[in-house]
């Protein structure tokens, strides 16, 4: 142990300022790459995240437009509906304007997508519009079995009108969750 700090006593002073210097530098160098790796990562998971709410505020301005194409379906079949219940035109007219519109039909899977990957908090209300769009469906189903046997009945056409009723309803839920959605993101 004495040779050793012997060793030591024989190093010049110089030498020890060096090597003092050349630790405060190396420091110095070592905390400020510390820094700056800390300040890109956090820049980067703040890019990422801002990155993630675009691609999620531009999925939703979709889903927006989508489930609007499907509301204006509907609608436009029941502004068809309330003209063959006034007698301007048969069902079977509003069956052939229906399945000859050339209206954007709207993607139902791609709804479901958007809804299941970007905004699961409005599945819901999806989920009832969807549950009233199966309703509407069924009264048109319903109408359509009965066409084939003869006259329909305006009860069963006000069936299917209450039931596109319920599809605008349940649609402006749901289209109102997707604006506080895309609000929120």
């Amino acid at each position: 142990m004495d040779e050793v700090l012997a060793a030591l006593g024989r190093i010049p002073a110089t030498a020890w300022t060096a090597f003092g210097t050349a630790l405060i530098a190396f420091s110095g160098v070592w905390l400020t790459n510390w820094n700056n790796r800390q300040s890109l990562r956090i820049q980067l998971e703040h890019n990422e995240k801002l990155q993630l709410q675009r691609v999620a505020k531009e999925r939703l301005e979709e889903l927006y437009i989508l489930a609007s194409q499907w509301n204006h379906s509907v609608f436009h079949n029941c502004l068809l509906l309330t003209q063959a219940k006034q007698g301007g035109i048969t069902y079977k007219q509003y069956l052939e304007h229906i399945l000859e519109s050339d209206m954007p039909k709207p993607d139902y899977s791609r709804l479901r997508m958007i809804v299941h990957m970007y905004a699961d908090k409005i599945e819901d209300a999806f989920h009832g519009a969807v549950d009233a769009n199966a309703k509407v469906d069924l009264a048109q189903y319903a109408c359509r079995a009965v066409l084939k046997r003869g006259p329909i009945s305006l009860e069963l056409l006000d069936q299917m009108a209450v039931a596109q009723s319920h599809f605008i309803k349940a649609w402006e839920i749901f289209r109102q969750e997707i604006v506080k959605a895309a609000k929120q993101t």
